[in-house]
């Protein structure tokens, strides 16, 4: 194996100091600061979940993913407006989750394998703190220094204390999506644009759908045009009764923005 070329380090062992030019911790965004193969820095990625950070595995990519299969449902749902003869008769969440929980893997597994053909990157499988201003510690074992040090670990959910210590079993940004089953209802607890994104989705699936919000109103710290907008659309849309599956699990089950 050539010097420096791209290796998946999985559970690591104790080891001298490695030098690099660059750490980046994440590797979501953290991907764009890896240099391009030509340069002359040796770059450590370190990862402790699944490569590709939020937007791959948790955000972008799922979520849309969802709300296209949300758009379609209303599609559905209106085509007598356009003169066709179309009814949504049934949701089959277990199909519309696997196929995008297959598509993420994929993607990832995608992105770590084109980010392994780099050869002066090496990648490690774990959680890294600071010995000292330029030294990481990953897992405890490995040792390594960097001229440069990119913190690029992302964002994640904040419960509220009252949430978290009610011992009501809830699902945030990051778990809603992968449900064993649809709920009969839910509550979503903010505002924002993730809580309104996932409304739609659920909503247009025939769950229906509350909204906690302690702001006057939804999507409160967006332009104003766009809250105004969203005040004067129609209540949520849901399928009708028919559709809307039996509650399997309390019902509820919140979200909360990254």
């Amino acid at each position: 194996m050539a010097p420096h070329q791209t290796q998946w380090i999985g559970p690591v062992q104790a080891r001298g100091v490695e030098e690099f030019t660059l750490a980046v911790l994440g590797s979501g965004s953290g991907n764009v600061v890896v240099p391009d193969d030509d340069s002359d820095a040796k770059v450590v990625l370190i990862e402790r979940g699944s490569f590709g950070g939020t937007c791959i595995n948790r955000g972008c990519i799922p979520t849309k993913m969802f709300s296209y299969t949300a758009d379609l449902a209303v599609q559905i749902r209106r085509a007598p407006e356009f003169g066709l003869s179309a009814t949504l008769d049934a949701v089959d969440w277990p199909t519309i989750r696997d196929r995008i929980v297959a598509r993420v893997k994929q993607t990832s597994s995608s992105g770590h394998k084109n980010q392994g053909k780099s050869a002066s990157v090496t990648l490690f499988d774990g959680r890294a703190r600071f010995a000292s201003p330029h030294e990481l510690v990953i897992d405890g074992g490995t040792r390594i220094e960097a001229e440069q040090i990119v913190i690029a670990t992302g964002g994640r959910p904040s419960i509220p204390p009252a949430v978290a210590h009610s011992e009501v079993e809830f699902c945030t940004s990051d778990t809603v999506m992968w449900l064993e089953a649809l709920p009969a209802s839910m509550v979503i607890l903010g505002g924002g644009y993730v809580a309104v994104e996932f409304a739609h989705v659920f909503s247009s699936l025939g769950v229906k759908v509350h909204f906690v919000e302690m702001a006057a109103t939804l999507l409160e710290s967006l332009d104003a045009e766009i809250s105004e907008r969203n005040r004067s659309l129609p209540p949520l849309r849901r399928g009708p009764d028919p559709l809307r599956p039996k509650p399997q699990q309390p019902s509820t089950q919140d979200t909360r923005e990254s």
